[in-house]
């Protein structure tokens, strides 16, 4: 769906082909440029698109190197597309409720994994301030959309990111 800011959202593979084609389908979906919206009579509305990307297997595998190495450091570091990490949380992070009425600040540090295709997975909170901050780290770092990959020698590694988050009133 091309939405009227010129964002994609609700990004679906419809013909299913496995062997890790849907996921980089979708890496590469996720990795393109804003789209410009649709008009209809005049007005910007949003547009289903329907994208087929072709793959083409190659006549060789060199160069190819298996690695399920997960890296903490890197030459290019895993970044969200489009905003920084701390714009999306600013947006997407909602201070719990009871803890706001109880003046209750607090850090929690979460930490995980993005793969080589900008997918964020094992997510654990490492250090708590309080469970309810900790269910709302957890949901929107949960609901995040893909990443840039991290590279070293400018292939796609997996990274583990540590990230804190502060409660501050």
């Amino acid at each position: 769906m091309v939405e009227k800011d010129s964002s994609v959202s609700n990004i679906q593979v419809s013909s299913k082909k496995g062997w890790g084609l849907d996921e980089e389908a979708l890496r590469l979906a996720f990795a393109m440029p804003k789209w410009i919206p649709a008009i209809h009579n005049g007005k910007v509305v949003r547009s289903t698109v329907n994208l087929p990307i072709p793959f083409k297997l190659s006549n060789s595998f060199e160069g190819y190197i298996a690695d399920e190495q997960i890296y903490s450091s890197c030459e290019d570091m895993p970044a969200m597309i489009g905003e920084t990490i701390y714009e999306y949380l600013n947006k997407a992070l909602i201070y719990p409720k009871k803890e706001k009425k109880a003046g209750i600040e607090g850090r929690v540090v979460v930490q995980f994994t993005v793969n080589e295709h900008g997918v964020i997975y094992d997510t654990e909170i490492i250090k708590s301030a309080n469970p309810n901050f900790d269910k709302a780290v957890l949901k929107v770092i949960n609901k995040m959309p893909y990443w840039k990959p991290a590279t070293i020698k400018g292939r796609p590694v997996k990274f583990r990111y540590t990230l804190p988050v502060k409660f501050k009133l």
